[in-house]
């Protein structure tokens, strides 16, 4: 999204394009529309010059074959029981484990443990604001789930003074327009900190267990980072500094 001009793009349900957000931008740039989804979005990037890849790693594809097979599956490092009972199953037992597990708690768990959303926001020298989101969604999402990243005003906004981006679990920052909150808050007097800490509280109104990390930028070239989970950080850079630097993220609790 470009915060001078609010033009914005975005994809969901897109399959086999290694670089999704290079779409988005193509929706943006090129097409009359915000939001392409589907077989639609996969038409588009394909009409425009994206090629179609095979994406899976070596591990992915044993699991499937292992699922299909009824094999032993190749986990992540520390996975929990849950999380391997429920991807062991499933296909085959899913209306089974929504009636007889908690399976709404596995996905919450999932939804910041297995997250793999990258937040990008930048200010030129002349306080153009832009903030791009990129993600692969929640690990073992239903079919045809779609998250925040991909909703402007969910899980990203930006104006000509601010903008937002935000992780963690998607459904919650879409029920409470989240990153369009954060740049309401700062249109309306607050500092794009406390503007981040004061929409992070929000989440106590769902009254839903979940993890969200959101990052934020004023016009100014002010960056914070604010979660309801501790040990988190961002990246920092400017035209002054060398490398990128780490920075903590401030831990709200609710």
């Amino acid at each position: 999204m470009e915060g001078k001009s609010l033009r914005a793009g975005a994809v969901a349900g897109l399959k086999r394009i290694r670089h999704p957000i290079s779409v988005a931008r193509k929706v943006m740039e090129l097409s009359p529309h915000v939001l392409l989804v589907g077989e639609g979005a996969q038409r588009f990037a394909k009409a425009i010059g994206f090629k179609e890849e095979e994406l899976w790693d070596e591990r992915a594809k044993s699991n499937y074959n292992a699922i299909m097979e009824g094999k032993k599956l190749l986990f992540p490092r520390n996975a929990s029981k849950e999380y391997i009972e429920l991807y062991k199953y499933y296909d085959k037992r899913l209306p089974e484990l929504m009636r007889e597990k908690k399976l709404k708690e596995w996905y919450r768990k999932l939804s910041f443990e297995k997250h793999g959303t990258t937040n990008v926001i930048a200010l030129d020298q002349q306080q153009n604001l832009v903030v791009g989101v990129s993600t692969s969604g929640l690990a073992l999402k239903f079919p045809g789930r779609a998250g925040d990243s991909p909703v402007i005003g969910a899980g990203n906004y930006c104006n000509s003074l601010a903008g937002a981006a935000c992780t963690g679990t998607g459904e919650l920052a879409i029920r409470l327009c989240l990153a369009r909150t954060v740049v309401y808050l700062y249109e309306n007097g607050l500092s794009i900190k406390d503007a981040a800490i004061k929409a992070i509280k929000k989440l106590g109104e769902l009254n839903e267990k979940g993890v969200i990390h959101i990052l934020a930028m004023d016009h100014k070239g002010n960056a914070i980072g604010v979660s309801n989970k501790e040990d988190l950080h961002y990246f920092y850079a400017n035209d002054q500094t060398k490398e990128l630097e780490k920075r903590d993220s401030i831990f709200v609790e609710l």
